[in-house]
């Protein structure tokens, strides 16, 4: 037998089978988990609220007001457990752990295909800046572990992070994304018949979201659609870990 250190907590065993996740984490990702009835919310995407400049009209969102029309699907609820998951992911460098959680996201966002008109996947990007620092995009490790191809065709300038900003500064934001058009011409996809499909790690207020799908639906597919691993959408926006 072998001496095994898990890769999520800090509990080391013997282990005939080789497990390398215990089982308390096993029910602590079982807790997180989403019910069939719960794998969506609705997040901002509707462009009649939003300047040409990808800022929002309005300055405060409210949950009965109309442009919460673009549904999100997603596999977790944003628990203590999955926010620090993320955290060691990526302010640790830990993208050991990607492959815990590989088989689920793979199964969902399959299923989430197939309910699609031939998909395209597209990760949220981080800066040219901010991969040199972390040395790697969160997001397109999780799908590398998922074994889910995807295309690099959206790219970012942004410099700031979530959790530095409140709710009320996100809306004012410039949209920070474009898209890679030498990438473009390399993948040769015609996405008139195409479905895209945004994903990213936490969903928070959807802004991200509504930006990125604002700049994808320059190339004119089929429709635009998002999947996240977690949302965070319960929690207060400016509290938020990410």
């Amino acid at each position: 037998m072998t001496m095994l250190q898990m890769l999520i907590c800090d509990y080391s065993a013997y282990d005939q089978d080789q497990l390398s996740i215990c089982q308390s984490c096993i029910d602590l990702i079982n807790r997180s988990r989403v019910r069939k009835n719960e794998n969506s919310r609705y997040v901002i995407t509707d462009s009649n609220d939003f300047n040409e400049n990808g800022t929002f009209k309005k300055t405060t969102i409210e949950p009965e007001i109309s442009y919460y029309k673009s549904i999100a699907h997603y596999s977790f609820h944003y628990t203590p457990f999955i926010q620090e998951y993320f955290y060691q992911l990526k302010a640790n460098g830990d993208i050991a752990r990607a492959s815990v959680l590989s088989d689920i996201i793979q199964k969902d966002l399959v299923y989430y295909e197939l309910q699609s008109k031939q998909c395209v996947i597209v990760p949220i990007p981080i800066s040219e800046e901010r991969l040199k620092v972390r040395g790697f995009n969160q997001v397109e490790v999780m799908l590398d572990a998922s074994s889910i191809r995807y295309e690099r065709i959206l790219r970012t300038n942004k410099q700031y992070t979530q959790s530095q900003l409140t709710l009320e500064q996100r809306l004012t934001l410039n949209n920070p994304f474009y898209i890679d058009e030498d990438e473009i011409k390399k993948v040769s996809i015609d996405f008139k018949d195409k479905t895209i499909i945004i994903v990213d790690d936490i969903i928070t207020s959807g802004v991200t979201i509504h930006h990125a799908a604002q700049v994808l639906n320059r190339l004119n597919p089929y429709d635009v659609k998002v999947y996240a691993f977690a949302n965070a959408g319960e929690k207060e926006y400016n509290k938020s870990r990410k």
